[in-house]
């Protein structure tokens, strides 16, 4: 039986692209264990304890969320009185598989990058592109609709119904309550146990973009806000009590 080659029967272009992995590893690796030189002098660096990682990770995502968040407050308009009652991010369900797509993206691109230079799959150094590229590939879609279900919002103001789409190129809704003529409501059997739905609305206008909103959770309780801005045209309730942020 044919043994896998070792390191040093690889080319030499190989050998000093897993050398230079391995380098840029060991740097990551000590980044993140240890912290950065203090200003006024002292020790070098000290290590990082679990507490200190887990706060440079939450102000990171922070950031992250911050910068791919829509912000539709900015269409809220104030100077007319017009205030944000809702803003709905679609149900958790819709990540489920773009999430299962990204683990497995990720575990191809793992598997090529470092089960393969040790020899455990690959029998030849060009087997390494069979895995990292379509793990490439199937993670970056996943990226990509994860960060377009997160930008999916559904609004409700006092005046109107605004829905909110797209990451590269954005599309956006907008229709006066007052122009709703039926709303419909749709709840499959897994939406009845997972608490969410679908919304259909219809308007005098016969095209609308604002048509169906889907996997909108907490329907139930939406539905019953919605009805009280469109048949009584306000809320019995004081307005900050009933503002969400969606999360």
């Amino acid at each position: 039986m044919k043994t896998p080659p070792t390191l040093s029967e690889l080319s030499p272009t190989w050998q000093r692209y897993w050398r230079a992995a391995a380098q840029h590893g060991r740097r990551l690796l000590a980044s993140w264990t240890t912290s950065a030189q203090p200003p006024t002098g002292g020790p070098s660096g000290r290590l990082a304890t679990p507490k200190r990682l887990a706060g440079r990770a939450a102000a990171a995502a922070l950031k992250l969320v911050a910068a791919v968040d829509p912000h539709i407050d900015r269409f809220v308009l104030a100077h007319i009185g017009e205030k944000k009652v809702l803003e709905i991010h679609k149900h958790w369900i819709v990540m489920v598989w773009p999430t299962i797509r990204l683990l497995i993206g990720a575990i191809l691109i793992v598997w090529a990058m470092f089960v393969g230079p040790i020899n455990l799959i690959f029998w030849h150094p060009q087997g390494f592109w069979f895995l990292w590229l379509p793990g490439f590939v199937i993670g970056a879609h996943a990226t990509f609709r994860i960060l377009d279900e997160y930008r999916d919002r559904f609004m409700i103001s006092t005046i109107r119904l605004g829905w909110f789409h797209g990451v590269l190129s954005t599309q956006r809704a907008f229709i006066p309550i007052q122009k709703v003529l039926d709303v419909a409501v749709l709840r499959p059997m897994v939406g009845r146990w997972l608490n969410y739905g679908h919304f259909k609305f219809e308007s005098a206008a016969q095209i609308q973009g604002l048509y169906r909103i889907s996997y909108v959770k907490g329907i139930d309780e939406v539905q019953g806000i919605l009805m009280m801005l469109i048949v009584a045209g306000d809320l019995p309730t004081p307005q900050n009590e009933l503002i969400e942020d969606g999360t």
